[in-house]
């Protein structure tokens, strides 16, 4: 059994890994949990997490927003913008059953940071899932 906000983390994951445009921007290895700022460039990082219930009488289901850290080493923000519009693409109209839920992706937004470092780019992108534990009730 699994939690919707972790089942929504590693089915983001297994889509960004598969997405060979998105790999050629951040390899698979440089798209990872962590909690502290990173040290290799560029990488995603799949952050933060955030559970919405909105259950009924004959369905378990709610919204999952998922926030990513995007981080490049650069003085602008091409590289980073770049690899958030491959993020965009790679959840556009993606679904799929994990751990016992049923979810369904879209973007939501992006904003775009400059570290006051003037080296790095950042980026912070939510993603929001729809979230249906197929499992609910199941003994």
């Amino acid at each position: 059994m699994s939690e919707a906000t972790l089942a929504a983390q590693k089915f983001l994951r297994t889509l960004f890994i598969a997405r060979t445009a998105l790999t050629d921007l951040v390899p698979a290895t440089s798209i990872l949990d962590r909690n502290e700022r990173p040290e290799v460039f560029p990488c995603i990082l799949i952050g933060e997490g955030q559970y919405v219930a909105d259950d009924a009488q004959c369905i378990e289901a709610g919204d999952v927003y998922a926030t990513l850290h995007v981080w490049t080493k650069e003085v602008g923000l091409v590289a980073c913008k770049n690899i958030v519009g491959e993020i965009r693409r790679a959840v556009r109209q993606a679904d799929d059953v994990v751990d016992g839920f049923a979810l369904s992706a879209n973007f939501q937004d992006a904003i775009y940071l400059r570290d006051p470092d003037g080296l790095h780019s950042h980026g912070v992108v939510t993603i929001h899932l729809l979230a249906e534990d197929t499992l609910a009730g199941v003994v």
